[in-house]
């Protein structure tokens, strides 16, 4: 049978063996004391084992403990790891940014527009082109992957919808959500 275990319990056994002493622990983890020992009674119970025992110089690890947190440590790390690997740093997106503008916004922001997508990806080639009637098409297929319009009720449902400074509606692929953050 399978059992699922909280990644905190792990993170604060792993805290535990570092420092040998709750109180220490709860205060890097913004918990209490008491907090602490009942988590680690959970986890005494997830693994059967006492994880800890008290000696002279505060918690001491079982061999069952010991033997685990260099595991635990690089499982941890790994998780870490993943994360910090698909963040997205619009400094070092390095592929090209085609921008479908409607005439007027074309004609009246696009400077200010490429600027500021320019500024943000100083290492991406920033294309803008006028809106036309493939733009949508384009949009979902993913060639075009900004679409600024003024209005248009007739976009496909499967293009996200954002609403930018300028009080614009802006249409665009997921592509946008990497940018931006925003989901």
């Amino acid at each position: 049978m399978e059992r699922e275990i909280d990644l905190n319990l792990l993170k604060m056994l792993v805290l535990l063996n570092k420092y040998r002493n709750m109180k220490l622990v709860g205060r890097k983890l913004g918990k209490t004391e008491s907090a602490i020992s009942k988590s680690l009674s959970r986890l005494r119970e997830h693994t059967n084992d006492k994880l800890f025992v008290r000696g002279a110089a505060g918690l001491e690890p079982t061999e069952f403990t010991s033997s685990l947190i260099p595991k635990i440590t690089q499982a941890l790390d790994l998780i870490d790891d993943a994360f910090l690997s698909t963040q997205f740093d619009p400094k070092e997106y390095k592929k090209p940014i085609t921008i479908a503008l409607n005439g007027i916004t074309f004609e009246s922001n696009g400077t200010e527009i490429y600027q500021k997508v320019h500024s943000s990806f100083p290492n991406a080639e920033i294309r803008l082109q006028s809106w036309s009637n493939s733009t949508k098409e384009l949009i979902i297929e993913g060639e075009i992957d900004i679409g600024i319009q003024l209005f248009d009720a007739s976009l496909n449902q499967s293009i996200s919808k954002y609403c930018i400074e300028m009080k614009l509606d802006l249409w665009c692929t997921n592509l946008m959500e990497n940018l931006s953050g925003v989901k």
